[in-house]
């Protein structure tokens, strides 16, 4: 059994800080009890209590904003550990993902990457046509397969976003979701979803992306169990890609059978991510960031992660997703790791694109995410355009989606989704309720007849890929 953290050090701070502070240490103190009743090696179980120190603890590091005091530190480590203990999770150490990204903003290293060896790649063009061949090298010796006469062909993995629903309480100022936003809502019914699930399975698809707006009273982990579990049933291999969960939150999709989640930062930097985030549930930033350490402590295999080119400087952006990946990585070793680099285009009408990279910078970023996470997939979506994604598969890309549709209810050709804009307002998205444009407007039949004229193999299921 791990040391408790000494009762009487934490309680004054609780008291002096905490405007909750009387709930807050009777919750304390129940969890103590149950602690130290264990036996010595089986804890006593109390899975509604971890939930709520769990909550309790980001209560704490959204109120510490940038840098907790030691106390605080304490307070909320032990806070980790005891909801861990109380759910009866495997002991480890306590997140600190906020701890792994301090060294961003200079030349530490990760791997043989920091700020100083990124910009070094990215300012010379001998050095980024190297870069091209190390990243091509390096993908077809861990993502290929040997056919029966021997030869070996790149091999591509081939998913499609569902969209659930387009409701959504918060105010992100470049997305199309956003809660003030005029367009067309939908959220979708069971029945709806496997309407679409069905469109898609004849397209040939069979990795589904289930994604969703942020609206707790509609997008309820109830209703994401149901689907997944239908789903499942019809022979579909299911992710998800919505806003975070609780460790048990997560813990129950994985039981339901969702095998891997996506979870974009968005933007590392804390002031910008504040900015763009004024409103909703989606500001506070350390839930959203420690929410790939829950669901793989909840037994997530899959975990996405990355960033929205656009919103903050982009090298530091690309430094911190790589400290991010590192620190997942040693910390969940039998976990697969993913990287996504969505690109805004445009937004909002009201919304302007701070940092915009063009196609080659772009194309060097995700090659150096392939040096740095040599077995892990890299993602491009449809949103960029054909020919941009013909020219990454061929050197890093393992995994694109084909065929999207980044609304709810647009894979069914009569779906008429109910408009949510105030009587007399336009719908200043074409009433598509969609939240970005597709580039890449392919079938998904389009998508694999390329793949194959050009001596790819092309999967349906996830897994970890080696030469075989």
């Amino acid at each position: 059994m791990s040391q408790l953290a000494p009762w009487p050090q934490l309680v004054p701070w609780i008291e002096t800080h905490d405007e909750h502070a009387q709930v807050h240490l009777r919750l304390f103190k129940q969890a103590q009890k149950l602690l130290e009743s264990e036996g010595a090696e089986t804890a006593v179980r109390d899975e509604a209590l971890a939930d709520r120190l769990e909550r309790w603890r980001y209560r704490i590091l959204k109120q510490a904003s940038v840098s907790p005091r030691p106390t605080e530190e304490r307070l909320v480590d032990t806070l980790d550990d005891w909801a861990r203990r109380l759910a009866g999770r495997e002991p480890r150490e306590p997140k600190g993902a906020r701890a792994a990204l301090a060294g961003s903003n200079n030349s530490k290293q990760v791997g043989s990457f920091g700020l100083r060896a990124i910009c070094r790649w990215l300012h010379s063009e001998e050095s980024r046509g190297e870069l091209s061949r190390r990243a091509t090298e390096m993908t077809r010796s861990h993502f290929s397969t040997r056919m029966p006469d021997g030869e070996l062909k790149r091999t591509v993995f081939l998913y499609t976003p569902l969209y659930l629903s387009n409701h959504c309480v918060n105010f992100c100022e470049y997305c199309w979701f956003r809660y003030p936003q005029k367009m067309a809502r939908t959220h979708l019914s069971l029945p709806e979803v496997l309407r679409q699930a069905e469109i898609l399975g004849l397209r040939g698809m069979r990795h589904l992306l289930l994604v969703a707006g942020d609206y707790p009273k509609l997008v309820t982990t109830d209703y994401l169990v149901e689907i997944t579990r239908a789903l499942r049933e019809r022979g579909f291999t299911v992710a998800v890609e919505i806003a975070p969960q609780s460790t048990s939150g997560y813990r129950r999709l994985v039981e339901a059978g969702v095998c891997g989640v996506t979870l974009y930062q968005e933007t590392y930097d804390e002031l910008g991510y504040a900015r763009y985030h004024p409103r909703g549930t989606k500001g506070a930033y350390d839930w959203r960031l420690e929410g790939l350490d829950r669901a793989a402590e909840a037994g997530m295999t899959h975990l996405g992660m990355g960033f929205l080119l656009g919103l903050g400087d982009p090298v530091k952006e690309l430094a911190a997703l790589m400290l991010h990946g590192r620190y997942l990585q040693a910390r969940f070793p039998e976990a697969c790791l993913s990287f996504g680099l969505p690109r805004l285009h445009e937004g909002p009408a009201d919304f302007q694109i701070a940092h915009r990279l063009d196609d080659e910078k772009f194309a060097a970023f995700y090659d150096l995410l392939r040096l740095a996470f040599p077995e892990s997939h890299l993602v491009l979506s449809t949103r960029e355009l054909p020919e941009l994604r013909h020219d990454l598969l061929r050197t890093c890309i393992t995994q694109i989606s084909a065929g999207s549709s980044t609304s709810p209810g647009g894979y069914a050709e009569s779906a008429e989704p109910e408009r949510q804009a105030a009587e007399g307002e336009p719908i200043v998205d074409g009433g598509q309720g969609e939240q970005f444009p597709i580039s890449d407007t392919r079938t998904p039949k389009e998508v694999v007849q390329w793949l194959e004229t050009h001596d790819f193999q092309v999967r349906w299921e996830l897994d970890r890929v080696a030469i075989s």
